[in-house]
């Protein structure tokens, strides 16, 4: 599963992005990143996951949720906004944030996700925020 993770308000917002199915080793591998860039944050730390490119997730609910169990989360992380349209994955977010004991929200744009953090952490108005540059998709041909 392909993932990218950056700061875009450095050491303050976290932006990850997925894209691709999702396996256990890829979750695991995944949630190890996250923690380790929220450790070296400034508090209070804020996510925002851009899941909108996010296709399987091969993982039983039970599976998910023992998994957030034996991940400890971190106190370090203040928010977790999470960009998704999909009702499973927007199913799955709001499971994980009861387990790792994170207020959450999810929001259909990347531009609400920012509009909201500027609400609840007013500095963040006059912030430069540096977005990466995406790379775009690949799209076959049509056969005809």
């Amino acid at each position: 599963m392909p993932s990218a993770i950056n700061w875009i308000v450095p050491q303050r917002v976290l932006l990850t992005s997925l894209n691709g199915d999702m396996s256990k080793e890829d979750f695991v591998n995944f949630m190890t990143e996250i923690r380790a860039q929220i450790a070296q944050g400034q508090k209070p730390v804020y996510h925002i996951s851009d899941s909108m490119g996010l296709g399987k997730v091969e993982l039983s609910l039970r599976a998910f949720q023992d998994l957030l169990k034996s991940l400890s989360m971190f106190s370090e992380l203040t928010w977790q906004i999470d960009v998704n349209t999909h009702g499973l994955n927007k199913m799955l977010a709001a499971v994980a944030s009861q387990f790792v004991g994170v207020r959450t929200r999810t929001v259909p744009t990347m531009d609400e996700a920012i509009a909201f953090l500027k609400r609840i952490e007013p500095e963040f108005e006059h912030t430069v925020w540096t977005m990466p540059v995406l790379q775009p998709s690949i799209v076959e041909p049509t056969q005809q």
